[in-house]
C-alpha cells in the first residue's frame, strides 16, 4: 500500500509546493555569500520512473547570485542529493527492505526497478554518512533508540 504513494502525482505536486516554498524563502534572503540579488538557474533532473508528464516535478531549483556569480542550491524534500531516484523512493524502499531476506529483498527490487546493489548501497549510506549529518544529530531524539532508522537490531 505505501508504494503506491510514489505513482501518486499529487503526492509529487505536494512536495514540489514544499520545494517551491523553500526555494522562494531562500531567493528572497539573497547571497549568503554577499548579499546580492538571487536569479533563477532551475535545471531538469531526470529522475529514474518519473513519468514523462511529470515536467514540472522534475525542475530543480537553483539560483545564482546577480554579484558574485556563486550558485545557491536549497536543499529539496524530492531530490536527496544527487541521486537518480527520487528522494521518496530512496526512503521507503531502503525503510521496506530492512531485516528482509535475499528472496524478498530481490522481489522489492524487481518492483521498484533499483538493482539490489544500489539497495545495499543506500543502506550503508544510511547507516554510516546520514548519522553524522546535522539533520539526524538534531532529530534523531524523536526517534526511538537504536542509532540510525535503519540500524539492526
Amino acid at each position: 500500500m505505501c508504494q503506491t504513494i510514489l505513482q501518486n502525482p499529487s503526492f509529487f505536486k505536494f512536495l514540489l509546493r514544499i520545494d517551491q516554498d523553500h526555494a522562494a524563502t531562500i531567493r528572497l534572503r539573497g547571497c549568503i555569500h554577499c548579499g546580492g540579488p538571487l536569479h533563477q538557474t532551475h535545471y531538469e533532473r531526470k529522475p529514474r520512473d518519473a513519468p514523462s508528464s511529470w515536467i514540472e516535478e522534475k525542475i530543480r531549483f537553483s539560483f545564482c547570485c546577480g554579484h558574485c556569480r556563486r550558485r545557491c542550491t536549497p536543499a529539496s524534500v524530492r531530490f536527496l542529493g544527487r541521486r537518480v531516484y527520487w528522494g521518496a523512493t530512496v526512503l521507503l524502499v531502503t525503510a521496506l527492505c530492512h531485516g528482509l531476506p535475499l528472496r524478498r529483498s530481490n522481489k522489492l527490487s524487481q518492483h521498484f526497478g533499483v538493482p539490489i546493489q544500489t539497495l545495499r548501497r543506500w543502506r550503508q549510506w544510511w547507516l554510516t554518512e546520514f548519522i553524522l549529518t546535522p539533520v539526524w544529530q538534531t532529530l534523531r531524539g524523536r526517534f526511538l533508540p537504536g542509532g540510525s532508522p535503519f540500524s539492526a537490531r
